[in-house]
Protein backbone atom coordinates (compact mmCIF):
# COMPACT_ATOMS: atom_id res chain seq x y z
CA UNK A 1 0.00 0.00 0.00
CA UNK A 2 2.98 2.23 0.66
CA UNK A 3 4.65 1.85 -2.74
CA UNK A 4 1.52 2.29 -4.52
CA UNK A 5 0.35 5.97 -2.69
CA UNK A 6 3.14 7.88 -4.31
CA UNK A 7 2.55 6.10 -7.79
CA UNK A 8 -1.13 7.52 -7.43
CA UNK A 9 -0.54 10.70 -6.41
CA UNK A 10 1.97 10.87 -8.99
CA UNK A 11 -0.36 9.87 -11.85
CA UNK A 12 -3.31 12.23 -10.69
CA UNK A 13 -0.78 15.45 -10.67
CA UNK A 14 -0.19 14.01 -14.34
CA UNK A 15 -3.60 13.80 -15.59
CA UNK A 16 -4.83 16.98 -13.70
CA UNK A 17 -2.02 18.42 -15.31
CA UNK A 18 -3.09 17.86 -18.83
CA UNK A 19 -6.71 18.98 -18.37
CA UNK A 20 -5.39 22.19 -17.18
CA UNK A 21 -3.29 22.68 -20.52
CA UNK A 22 -6.10 21.60 -22.37
CA UNK A 23 -8.72 24.51 -20.76
CA UNK A 24 -5.81 26.86 -20.93
CA UNK A 25 -5.49 26.22 -24.89
CA UNK A 26 -9.17 26.38 -25.66
CA UNK A 27 -9.53 29.70 -23.77
CA UNK A 28 -6.32 31.27 -25.74
CA UNK A 29 -8.37 29.77 -28.83
CA UNK A 30 -11.42 31.45 -27.81
CA UNK A 31 -9.54 34.56 -26.97
CA UNK A 32 -8.28 34.74 -30.73
CA UNK A 33 -11.98 33.97 -31.58
CA UNK A 34 -13.62 36.41 -30.44
CA UNK A 35 -12.23 39.49 -32.79
CA UNK A 36 -12.05 37.61 -35.91
CA UNK A 37 -12.06 38.51 -38.86
CA UNK A 38 -13.15 35.73 -41.51
CA UNK A 39 -11.77 35.98 -45.23
CA UNK A 40 -14.80 35.30 -46.94
CA UNK A 41 -18.36 36.81 -47.63
CA UNK A 42 -21.31 37.25 -45.16
CA UNK A 43 -23.14 34.62 -47.17
CA UNK A 44 -20.50 31.74 -47.69
CA UNK A 45 -19.77 32.45 -43.75
CA UNK A 46 -23.66 32.22 -42.57
CA UNK A 47 -24.36 29.53 -45.23
CA UNK A 48 -20.94 27.32 -43.66
CA UNK A 49 -22.54 28.18 -39.98
CA UNK A 50 -25.69 26.89 -41.08
CA UNK A 51 -24.42 23.73 -42.45
CA UNK A 52 -22.09 23.65 -38.77
CA UNK A 53 -25.32 23.82 -36.57
CA UNK A 54 -27.62 21.38 -39.05
CA UNK A 55 -25.08 18.95 -38.61
CA UNK A 56 -25.42 19.07 -34.90
CA UNK A 57 -29.20 18.69 -35.14
CA UNK A 58 -29.76 22.28 -34.60
CA UNK A 59 -32.20 23.65 -37.60
CA UNK A 60 -31.40 27.25 -38.03
CA UNK A 61 -34.10 29.17 -39.59
CA UNK A 62 -33.19 32.36 -41.77
CA UNK A 63 -34.76 36.11 -39.88
CA UNK A 64 -33.05 38.32 -41.92
CA UNK A 65 -29.71 38.81 -44.18
CA UNK A 66 -27.31 36.62 -43.04
CA UNK A 67 -28.93 35.86 -39.66
CA UNK A 68 -31.07 32.71 -38.36
CA UNK A 69 -32.23 31.16 -35.31
CA UNK A 70 -33.46 28.10 -34.07
CA UNK A 71 -36.99 27.29 -32.64
CA UNK A 72 -37.43 28.25 -28.99
CA UNK A 73 -36.72 24.58 -27.01
CA UNK A 74 -38.53 24.30 -23.70
CA UNK A 75 -37.46 22.46 -21.00
CA UNK A 76 -38.42 21.07 -17.51
CA UNK A 77 -35.81 22.55 -15.03
CA UNK A 78 -35.79 21.59 -11.36
CA UNK A 79 -32.98 23.24 -9.22
CA UNK A 80 -33.28 21.92 -5.21
CA UNK A 81 -37.08 21.90 -4.16
CA UNK A 82 -37.89 24.69 -7.24
CA UNK A 83 -39.56 23.90 -10.97
CA UNK A 84 -39.91 26.06 -13.53
CA UNK A 85 -39.30 25.92 -17.35
CA UNK A 86 -36.51 27.52 -19.58
CA UNK A 87 -36.49 28.39 -22.93
CA UNK A 88 -33.24 28.13 -25.23
CA UNK A 89 -32.44 28.05 -28.22
CA UNK A 90 -29.15 29.80 -30.54
CA UNK A 91 -28.76 32.01 -33.14
CA UNK A 92 -26.22 32.91 -36.11
CA UNK A 93 -25.14 36.41 -36.99
CA UNK A 94 -22.45 37.34 -39.55
CA UNK A 95 -21.86 40.63 -39.91
CA UNK A 96 -20.15 42.38 -43.23
CA UNK A 97 -16.64 44.22 -42.67
CA UNK A 98 -16.63 44.99 -46.47
CA UNK A 99 -14.06 43.46 -48.90
CA UNK A 100 -15.17 40.19 -48.23
CA UNK A 101 -14.72 39.98 -44.87
CA UNK A 102 -17.07 39.03 -42.18
CA UNK A 103 -17.69 38.81 -38.46
CA UNK A 104 -19.41 35.45 -37.57
CA UNK A 105 -21.37 35.60 -33.93
CA UNK A 106 -23.20 31.93 -32.76
CA UNK A 107 -25.00 32.62 -29.62
CA UNK A 108 -27.25 30.77 -27.42
CA UNK A 109 -30.12 32.78 -25.37
CA UNK A 110 -31.93 31.83 -22.24
CA UNK A 111 -35.01 32.59 -20.52
CA UNK A 112 -36.73 31.36 -17.52
CA UNK A 113 -39.89 31.52 -15.68
CA UNK A 114 -38.44 31.40 -12.39
CA UNK A 115 -40.21 34.59 -11.33
CA UNK A 116 -43.28 34.24 -12.81
CA UNK A 117 -43.13 35.21 -16.88
CA UNK A 118 -40.59 34.71 -19.15
CA UNK A 119 -37.74 36.95 -18.54
CA UNK A 120 -35.61 38.65 -20.99
CA UNK A 121 -33.62 36.45 -22.86
CA UNK A 122 -29.85 36.35 -21.81
CA UNK A 123 -26.91 35.56 -24.71
CA UNK A 124 -23.72 33.88 -24.48
CA UNK A 125 -21.38 33.75 -27.16
CA UNK A 126 -20.26 29.91 -28.48
CA UNK A 127 -16.86 30.94 -29.72
CA UNK A 128 -16.09 27.28 -30.24
CA UNK A 129 -18.77 26.63 -32.39
CA UNK A 130 -17.28 29.62 -34.08
CA UNK A 131 -14.06 28.41 -34.25
CA UNK A 132 -15.22 25.25 -35.56
CA UNK A 133 -17.28 26.59 -38.49
CA UNK A 134 -13.70 28.44 -39.37
CA UNK A 135 -11.92 24.70 -39.38
CA UNK A 136 -14.48 24.07 -42.11
CA UNK A 137 -14.25 27.35 -44.32
CA UNK A 138 -10.19 27.53 -43.45
CA UNK A 139 -8.35 24.72 -42.02
CA UNK A 140 -5.37 26.53 -42.63
CA UNK A 141 -6.33 29.63 -40.56
CA UNK A 142 -7.66 27.68 -37.81
CA UNK A 143 -4.39 25.38 -37.57
CA UNK A 144 -2.78 28.76 -37.43
CA UNK A 145 -4.92 29.56 -34.60
CA UNK A 146 -4.37 26.56 -32.94
CA UNK A 147 -0.80 27.09 -33.27
CA UNK A 148 -0.64 30.51 -31.69
CA UNK A 149 -2.69 28.77 -28.64
CA UNK A 150 -0.02 26.15 -28.09
CA UNK A 151 2.41 28.86 -27.41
Amino acid sequence: MKKILPILIIALTISLTGCLGAIKKQGKIEDQMKNLVINSSASKVYTAAEKYMNSMFIKIKPTGKNTGASSWSINDVTLGSNKYKEKVRFTVRVASKGNNKSKLNISRERSTNMMGDFSKPVAGRYLTYEYNVLKKMNPARAAQIDKNASN
